[in-house]
């Protein structure tokens, strides 16, 4: 751990979200735009439902209103 820690920060600024789908020095065809975003949508979709469906009534109760 201690050697973790020595050394120093390293970070990467990308664009877009190709390096979600493609690691590091692959050899491997990254996935078209469409089936990227359908990825991405699939996820954040369900879950700007689902999280506010449960949310809203616990928020409620606690506000007293």
């Amino acid at each position: 751990m201690r050697s973790s820690l020595r050394q120093g920060d390293r970070y990467e600024i990308r664009t877009g979200l190709d390096f979600w789908f493609t690691p590091k020095n692959a050899k491997v065809k990254i996935p078209t735009a469409w089936k990227q975003w359908l990825i991405t949508w699939s996820a954040i979709l369900p879950l700007s439902i689902v999280v506010p469906w449960g949310v809203v009534p616990v928020l409620a109760r606690c506000s007293g209103a």
